[in-house]
């Protein structure tokens, strides 16, 4: 009688374990080389089975670009001239760039002579840029930002003397762009320039202004630092 309890609870057991792992065994490849087993899913018969899926389509719209008048020559050169005539209280605004050649900084502005000439050379510039202003006043251009990339340069360590005159004159210009910038908003109007040049940075894309500003600071130095030292035929260093 016990033997027999025994097997019946054998086979309940082999059953249950059958029931539960057949899966697994039915997978198992004794040579340990694995098999892909599939399974068929029931097909279904709902009603949403045979629904298309559907593909949203968003549709960008591109803003219209900000158009400006173009500036005629003309209202070029009188906002360039009128502004140059306020060179003298931009300079002040900066004068303590100069601050390397002393504290009495007034002093060392009223040795910095401006060239008359200078705005005509701006101008002149100017006008040798493709596109720069128009001949009438009825063309229209892209709004400009007036912001323009900074050239890659190779830097250079430069002389203290050198480098506080530059700072000096990159204030300037700043103050100047400002004005002239006001003087095309006040016609409504804009002007091209390549994507490097800068209204207040002339002198990196004019040689000609270039030219007059260095020669001014050179001019200026024996009266804003006249300590320094020169070397001549008379003055050779022993």
């Amino acid at each position: 009688m016990a033997g027999f309890r025994f097997f019946l609870i054998a086979v309940l057991i082999f059953g249950i374990i059958s029931i539960t792992y057949g899966a697994s065994l039915k997978a198992y490849n004794p040579y340990g080389v694995k098999r892909r087993t599939t399974t068929t899913s029931p097909t279904s018969t709902s009603i949403y089975a045979s629904t298309p899926s559907t593909t949203t389509v968003t549709n960008t719209t591109v803003a219209p670009k900000e158009m400006i008048r173009h500036c005629t020559c003309t209202e070029s050169e009188e906002c360039i001239t009128n502004s140059w005539s306020n060179i003298t209280p931009c300079q002040e605004k900066c004068k303590s760039k100069l601050s390397f050649f002393g504290n009495d900084t007034s002093f060392g502005l009223k040795c910095i002579k401006n060239n008359p000439k200078d705005a005509d050379l701006i101008n002149t510039c100017f006008k040798t840029i493709p596109g720069y202003c128009a001949k009438t006043n009825d063309s229209q251009i892209e709004k400009p930002t007036y912001e323009a990339k900074d050239p890659k340069k190779v830097k250079i360590v430069e002389h203290e003397i050198v480098k506080a005159f530059r700072a000096f004159h990159m204030c300037a210009g700043e103050c100047m762009k400002d004005i002239i910038l006001n003087c095309f908003e006040q016609k409504e109007c804009g002007v091209k320039l390549g994507e490097t040049q800068d209204i207040g940075k002339i002198g990196e894309f004019c040689h000609a202004v270039k030219s007059s500003i260095v020669t001014a600071s050179a001019q200026s130095l024996p009266c804003i630092y006249p300590g320094l030292k020169r070397r001549g035929k008379n003055n050779k260093k022993q």
